[in-house]
């Protein structure tokens, strides 16, 4: 059972990523040069499109177009359509999007800040726009179908797809505010709960004619997710008992499938929507995940099966036959599932409905109907386009290729403090070897995001992971680092002659890996910097490698003299002066190095080596050479069997990631004063001027 309190992602599967992971960044996608040429504003052969980093820079598209054809002058909110404007240009009608509207852009705008395509102020102004929608009346507050609309016309199943929009903006930023606006929310959902009918929502509140699975599917997803965000056991028994009166109540038992509502009577309106079906998918999902109940994971596959039956299309060509609005809950649902059983079915319907989508763009926009091409020359609704960008990051996710990703490993022996917290200088002081040593006089050091008087999204990250934005080979999907404690403790394996020219760093618990990583810098170097490293195994054995180290202002790639690829993992987090307090090296540099030692085929200066079988207990580096100090900052790797997986899925099938990658080169729109990623390889689509 999931531990409550604690974030839902608990632990990833090692043999399920893809080569782009959603890059977690300060704001942005490293993209690797030359991608996917041709793609760009041309359809899209279904036989191109499929790899996480395809759909994932689709998805990144999207958003810009969203954030741009879509911008209402002077408004934070989106405009519901845009009208055509001659050469294949849209601009916004300016009347409101709906709150069902908003809800969606939402949730895409906070899949593209964990998948890196958008700064943090993106969603902060984007949830600020919502304030608008908020309305208070007999004492509670809820969101309006419009901003200032009057009379009062609240839809619970709106403020549910938006309570799960600010949840997911909790998990991907870890701010606070978004989970407490989701809990304030989800008190107006549950306002709608009454014993008619026996239990149940109702869809709206000015007309409490019908309970609608809509209007309780959503609210059992959001009761989940508040449950492993809070570990408040009221969620999950709400969730609970809202299952069982959707399942009594609205469940059809000849297909599987879910009606559309019951009103106060006892008839049941009979239509099937894919999102009812879906939303209900990703319900029994969480609940296997909580619960470790398989009666919940054998209901999902169940349900899965019946959807794929009901509205994918029969010729395997990827059409569904619902609005895009609804279908994209299927979208989320089978994701979800195949991650949790592995069955390739499920993600084959999600990959070749995204692939068919982005086959019948026209000028980057999408459709209503996910089984007819985008129009030339028509209207176009909000909704249609974030319903798409939400899917193309969910089949963009990287744990679906079976390419390893790097996770930080625990260890031991760091030997400096040379980090500068965001709260000031520790007591005790932090280290100033790391420059004073090279630079005479120089003091600087690193420090954290933060840190008043620093560049905004400079810095070290506050949690201290980075997602390196390194990709050094198609064999490897993805690093994550983690960074040791800013305070008072020693966080970086200093190489130099203030402290020693070699260092360990030990394992507690031995480990064998088929991919190495280590993230390190030197200075008063060059581009061409290496040390040694000696890994030191269970039986006794070891074998010494290089690892790159180059001057952290050189921002270089390459291949050490042993083979081992390196480049640069983040740039521009800064340093800043103990002597002056001065912050420079923004936004370019300095430079943190990622070199991937391939366990399976290692050099050693002689002879090439499989070392995957051996149980790592220890790492020995020596400091580069030619430099006058080396820092070693974590070490990251691939077990070499991967445990079964056991991570927690939050509804929305998105990531919490950390925001830790910085770009180098920048191409941004600018939409009410704020910068959003735009993709600078092949596949960018020229869009208009609004």
């Amino acid at each position: 059972m999931i531990e409550p309190g604690r974030s839902c992602i608990t632990r990833f599967n090692l043999t399920m990523y893809r080569r782009f992971m959603p890059l977690a960044a300060k704001g942005f996608i490293a993209v690797a040069a030359g991608f996917a040429p041709g793609l760009a504003g041309a359809a899209v052969n279904p036989a191109m499109v499929g790899p996480a980093n395809d759909f994932q820079l689709l998805g990144q598209n999207v958003v810009n177009t969203t954030l741009s054809d879509f911008q209402i002058p002077g408004q934070q909110y989106l405009s519901q359509t845009a009208n055509p404007t001659g050469g294949g240009g849209y601009q916004s009608s300016g009347s409101a999007a709906y709150a069902w509207s908003e809800s969606l852009g939402l949730l895409m705008i906070g899949q593209a800040v964990g998948a890196g395509d958008a700064q943090q102020s993106v969603l902060s102004n984007f949830v600020q726009g919502l304030s608008g929608y908020w309305r208070t009346d007999n004492g509670i507050g809820g969101y309006d179908v419009l901003p200032g609309n009057d009379p009062l016309d609240r839809y619970y199943d709106d403020n549910e797809w938006l309570d799960w929009g600010f949840i997911q903006a909790y998990q991907v930023t870890d701010n606070s505010a978004y989970l407490s606006q989701a809990q304030q929310t989800f008190n107006f959902v549950l306002s709608g709960e009454s014993s008619a009918l026996g239990g149940g929502i109702f869809w709206h509140e000015q007309n409490k004619t019908s309970k609608n699975t809509i209007s309780n599917a959503p609210a059992i997803i959001d009761a989940l997710n508040l449950y492993q965000s809070t570990g408040q056991s009221i969620y999950l028994s709400t969730a609970t008992n809202l299952y069982k009166w959707v399942n009594a109540n609205l469940e059809n038992p000849a297909d599987g499938l879910y009606y559309d509502h019951i009103n106060l009577d006892g008839t049941v309106q009979t239509t099937e929507w894919s999102y009812n079906t879906g939303a209900m998918m990703i319900a029994n999902g969480l609940f296997f995940q909580i619960t470790k109940n398989q009666a919940y994971l054998q209901k999902e596959e169940a349900l899965a099966a019946a959807a794929a039956n009901h509205w994918n299309s029969p010729s395997a060509d990827g059409e569904i036959s619902n609005p895009g609005d609804m279908a994209w809950v299927l979208i989320d649902g089978y994701t979800q599932l195949y991650q949790l059983d592995h069955q390739s079915k499920w993600l084959g319907l999600a990959d070749s409905t995204m692939a068919y989508l982005a086959n019948h763009r026209y000028h980057g926009l999408y459709a209503t109907s996910w089984n007819q091409p985008m129009a030339s020359g028509q209207p176009v609704n909000v909704i249609d386009q974030a319903a798409v960008g939400i899917s193309y990051f969910l089949v963009g996710q990287p744990q679906f290729s079976g390419l390893p990703v790097l996770s930080p490993i625990k260890v031991t022996g760091f030997n400096q403090n040379s980090v500068i917290p965001a709260s000031g200088i520790p007591t005790g002081g932090a280290s100033a070897s790391v420059e004073t040593l090279l630079r005479p006089g120089g003091n600087s050091v690193f420090y954290e995001s933060g840190l008043p008087g620093a560049p905004a999204g400079s810095g070290l990250p506050q949690n201290g992971q980075i997602i390196s934005q390194y990709v050094g080979s198609s064999n490897v999907a993805v690093t994550t680092f983690q960074l040791q404690s800013y305070g008072a403790g020693s966080n970086v394996l200093d190489l130099s002659s203030g402290t020693a020219a070699h260092g360990t760093l030990t394992l507690p618990a031995g480990e064998k890996f088929r991919e190495l990583a280590i993230l390190a810098t030197s200075l008063v170097g060059g581009a061409d910097n290496t040390g040694t490293v000696t890994l030191h195994f269970s039986d006794g054995r070891s074998v010494t490698t290089d690892y790159a180290a180059p001057d952290w202002f050189a921002n270089t790639s390459g291949t050490t003299p042993d083979g081992n690829r390196f480049g640069v993992a983040v740039n521009g987090v800064g340093r800043i002066s103990l002597a002056s307090s001065v912050v420079s090296g923004t936004p370019d540099n300095p430079d943190l190095y990622e070199t991937i030692l391939n366990m399976g085929s290692l050099f050693n200066g002689i002879s090439t080596g499989d070392y995957t079988n051996e149980m790592l207990v220890s790492m020995t580096f020596n400091q580069a050479n030619n430099t006058a100090a080396t820092v070693i900052l974590a070490v990251s790797g691939a077990i070499s069997t991967p445990e079964p997986a056991t991570f927690g899925i939050l509804g929305i099938g998105i990531m919490a990631l950390p925001l830790v990658v910085r770009r180098r080169q920048r191409i941004c729109n600018v939409w009410r004063g704020i910068e959003v990623a735009a993709n600078d390889g092949a596949l960018r689509e020229k869009h208009r001027d609004a």
